[in-house]
Protein backbone atom coordinates (compact mmCIF):
# COMPACT_ATOMS: atom_id res chain seq x y z
CA UNK A 1 0.00 0.00 0.00
CA UNK A 2 1.50 3.56 -1.05
CA UNK A 3 2.46 5.97 2.04
CA UNK A 4 1.48 9.22 2.17
CA UNK A 5 5.47 10.62 1.61
CA UNK A 6 4.60 9.50 -2.53
CA UNK A 7 1.85 12.13 -2.59
CA UNK A 8 3.95 14.92 -4.85
CA UNK A 9 4.44 18.15 -2.22
CA UNK A 10 4.19 15.52 0.92
CA UNK A 11 6.91 15.03 3.20
CA UNK A 12 7.70 13.15 6.30
CA UNK A 13 7.15 16.03 8.29
CA UNK A 14 3.89 17.35 6.75
CA UNK A 15 2.99 13.28 6.25
CA UNK A 16 2.75 12.91 10.43
CA UNK A 17 0.78 15.94 10.04
CA UNK A 18 -1.56 14.46 8.27
CA UNK A 19 -1.72 11.92 9.93
CA UNK A 20 -2.09 13.72 13.11
CA UNK A 21 -5.35 15.48 11.26
CA UNK A 22 -7.00 12.58 10.65
CA UNK A 23 -6.37 12.04 7.04
CA UNK A 24 -4.13 8.36 7.43
CA UNK A 25 -4.64 7.21 3.98
CA UNK A 26 -4.20 8.82 0.27
CA UNK A 27 -8.26 7.67 -0.30
CA UNK A 28 -9.03 10.40 2.05
CA UNK A 29 -6.49 13.05 1.01
CA UNK A 30 -7.75 12.15 -2.39
CA UNK A 31 -11.48 12.73 -1.13
CA UNK A 32 -11.19 15.51 0.77
CA UNK A 33 -12.02 19.23 -0.27
CA UNK A 34 -9.11 21.87 -0.67
CA UNK A 35 -10.17 23.78 2.56
CA UNK A 36 -10.59 20.79 4.51
CA UNK A 37 -7.29 19.67 3.53
CA UNK A 38 -5.83 23.44 4.36
CA UNK A 39 -6.37 22.64 8.10
CA UNK A 40 -3.31 20.87 8.23
CA UNK A 41 -0.38 22.49 9.33
CA UNK A 42 1.75 23.53 6.98
CA UNK A 43 -0.53 22.62 3.92
CA UNK A 44 -1.83 25.63 2.13
CA UNK A 45 -4.97 26.40 0.07
CA UNK A 46 -2.97 26.28 -3.28
CA UNK A 47 -0.81 23.79 -2.49
CA UNK A 48 -3.82 21.32 -1.18
CA UNK A 49 -5.76 21.58 -4.40
CA UNK A 50 -2.29 20.23 -6.25
CA UNK A 51 -1.34 17.46 -3.16
CA UNK A 52 -5.84 16.35 -3.64
CA UNK A 53 -4.50 16.22 -7.72
CA UNK A 54 -2.04 14.44 -6.96
CA UNK A 55 -3.51 12.00 -4.65
CA UNK A 56 -5.93 11.45 -6.63
CA UNK A 57 -3.61 9.74 -9.63
CA UNK A 58 -1.89 7.74 -6.99
CA UNK A 59 -5.59 5.58 -6.73
CA UNK A 60 -6.14 2.74 -8.13
CA UNK A 61 -8.47 2.62 -11.24
CA UNK A 62 -11.97 1.27 -10.51
CA UNK A 63 -12.63 -1.91 -11.88
CA UNK A 64 -14.94 -3.12 -14.31
CA UNK A 65 -17.39 -5.90 -13.12
CA UNK A 66 -16.95 -8.97 -14.66
CA UNK A 67 -20.77 -9.21 -14.50
CA UNK A 68 -21.56 -5.90 -16.57
CA UNK A 69 -22.82 -6.06 -19.94
CA UNK A 70 -22.42 -3.68 -23.02
CA UNK A 71 -25.25 -1.83 -22.54
CA UNK A 72 -24.26 -1.07 -19.09
CA UNK A 73 -20.94 0.38 -19.77
CA UNK A 74 -21.64 2.16 -23.46
CA UNK A 75 -22.11 5.95 -22.10
CA UNK A 76 -22.75 7.14 -26.05
CA UNK A 77 -24.73 5.01 -28.54
CA UNK A 78 -23.20 3.02 -31.44
CA UNK A 79 -21.25 4.65 -34.16
CA UNK A 80 -21.95 3.35 -37.49
CA UNK A 81 -19.06 4.20 -39.80
CA UNK A 82 -19.71 4.26 -43.33
CA UNK A 83 -17.16 2.30 -45.35
CA UNK A 84 -16.30 2.39 -49.11
CA UNK A 85 -16.25 -0.63 -51.39
CA UNK A 86 -12.75 -0.81 -53.06
CA UNK A 87 -11.93 -2.83 -55.91
CA UNK A 88 -8.68 -4.63 -55.32
CA UNK A 89 -6.15 -4.02 -58.31
CA UNK A 90 -4.52 -7.26 -59.50
CA UNK A 91 -1.38 -6.45 -61.35
CA UNK A 92 -1.77 -7.49 -64.51
CA UNK A 93 0.79 -10.67 -66.09
CA UNK A 94 3.50 -9.41 -68.17
CA UNK A 95 4.29 -12.19 -70.75
CA UNK A 96 7.80 -14.40 -70.82
CA UNK A 97 9.56 -12.10 -73.06
CA UNK A 98 9.05 -9.21 -70.51
CA UNK A 99 10.27 -11.78 -67.63
CA UNK A 100 12.99 -13.43 -68.45
CA UNK A 101 15.56 -12.11 -71.21
CA UNK A 102 16.86 -13.93 -73.65
CA UNK A 103 20.63 -15.53 -72.97
CA UNK A 104 21.98 -13.18 -75.96
CA UNK A 105 20.40 -10.04 -74.16
CA UNK A 106 22.21 -11.01 -70.92
CA UNK A 107 25.36 -11.62 -72.26
CA UNK A 108 25.39 -8.20 -73.80
CA UNK A 109 24.13 -6.38 -70.80
CA UNK A 110 27.07 -8.50 -69.24
CA UNK A 111 29.54 -7.21 -71.80
CA UNK A 112 28.57 -3.69 -71.07
CA UNK A 113 28.72 -3.79 -67.39
CA UNK A 114 32.43 -5.21 -67.53
CA UNK A 115 33.38 -2.32 -70.11
CA UNK A 116 32.12 0.36 -67.80
CA UNK A 117 33.81 -1.19 -64.85
CA UNK A 118 36.93 -1.42 -66.89
CA UNK A 119 36.62 2.63 -67.57
CA UNK A 120 36.01 3.55 -64.26
CA UNK A 121 39.11 1.51 -62.89
CA UNK A 122 40.77 3.39 -65.64
CA UNK A 123 39.94 6.44 -64.67
CA UNK A 124 40.30 5.68 -60.66
CA UNK A 125 44.17 5.49 -61.59
CA UNK A 126 44.64 8.84 -63.53
CA UNK A 127 42.81 10.13 -60.37
CA UNK A 128 45.38 8.77 -58.45
CA UNK A 129 48.05 9.25 -59.89
CA UNK A 130 46.94 13.06 -60.30
CA UNK A 131 46.78 13.03 -56.21
CA UNK A 132 50.62 11.59 -55.95
CA UNK A 133 51.95 13.87 -58.09
CA UNK A 134 49.90 16.55 -56.21
CA UNK A 135 51.39 15.28 -52.57
CA UNK A 136 55.11 14.93 -54.08
CA UNK A 137 55.21 18.55 -55.16
CA UNK A 138 53.84 19.37 -51.79
CA UNK A 139 56.38 17.48 -50.08
CA UNK A 140 58.88 19.21 -52.37
CA UNK A 141 58.05 22.51 -51.80
CA UNK A 142 58.13 21.71 -48.02
CA UNK A 143 61.64 20.23 -48.13
CA UNK A 144 63.56 23.10 -49.87
CA UNK A 145 62.33 25.61 -46.81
Amino acid sequence: MPSLTEIEGIGPSLAAACVKNNYRTIAKIAAAKPGELSTVPGISEKSAGQIIVSAKSLMPKPRIPATATKNKLRAVGPVKIRTKAVAARVPKKSSEKEEKMSAKDVKAKIKKLKKKIKNLKAEKKKILAKENKKSKKKKAKKSKK
